[in-house]
């Protein structure tokens, strides 16, 4: 079974670890979908502002979605994340 990625979104794509996963997926010849809370000027990058309102059918067709996106600096809240 062989599987062909041409289109891969990519959540949290202004972070650490997803601008890592951009950049290596345009290195391998695959389309990336960044999707970003706030826009950095990424070519391509669509702004979904809160992940937790995303809905699939709001997106551009994709292949596959790789979730990078991650809460930071939880330690300098006071009271507990909401998860």
């Amino acid at each position: 079974m062989s599987c062909e990625l041409n289109r891969v979104a990519i959540t949290g794509a202004n972070g650490f670890v997803g601008s890592h996963v951009v950049r290596t997926l345009r290195e391998a010849g695959i389309f990336p979908i960044p999707l970003v809370r706030t826009s950095q000027g990424e070519p391509d990058e669509i702004i979904v502002g809160n992940i937790d309102k995303l809905h699939m059918h709001d997106l551009p067709s994709m292949d596959a979605m790789v979730h990078c996106v991650a809460r930071t600096h939880v330690t300098r809240e006071k009271k507990a994340p909401r998860f």
